[in-house]
């Protein structure tokens, strides 16, 4: 990524993120793409992830004037199809659930976006989420 980032500064943005314990994952995904902030309740959500209602990027995205063509795709965590799937033109989600595969996820979202990236595809956003790091932690503990 940082490659990629160095080659295309003006097609790449990288947004490292820190939070604190307890994470939910899906709550601050939510929150990440609406620029909303995080409510106890909605901590419930990690466990009924349903399609997002509230304005969010990945619609402006789509929905801006002179935008009908532009297209949005995701490879990662299965539940940015879950929460955002009708926004995006090409997506592919991996199962997160099995904190000990640190793995399968990530080769193949990262598969999945050097494909993309090779093909000179036609998005004007593509999102990656990869979480083994993210396992790791929750699995070994934070200093593995």
């Amino acid at each position: 990524m940082r490659d990629l980032r160095e080659s295309f500064p003006e097609g790449t943005m990288l947004f490292p993120m820190t939070s604190a314990s307890p994470t939910v994952t899906s709550v601050r995904v939510k929150n990440l793409v609406n620029g909303g902030i995080s409510t106890f309740f909605e901590v419930m959500e990690e466990f009924m992830i349903s399609e997002t209602a509230e304005d969010n990027i990945l619609f402006q995205v789509k929905n801006r004037p002179g935008g009908e063509d532009d297209k949005v795709v995701f490879y990662g965590d299965h539940m940015w199809p879950e929460r955002f799937g009708t926004l995006f033109d090409r997506s592919k989600g991996y199962p997160a659930h099995n904190l000990k595969d640190f793995d399968t996820l990530d080769n193949g979202a990262a598969s999945d976006i050097l494909k993309e990236l090779d093909n000179g595809s036609d998005f004007k956003l593509m999102i990656g989420h990869i979480i083994g790091i993210d396992s790791a932690g929750h699995t070994v503990g934070p200093f593995h």
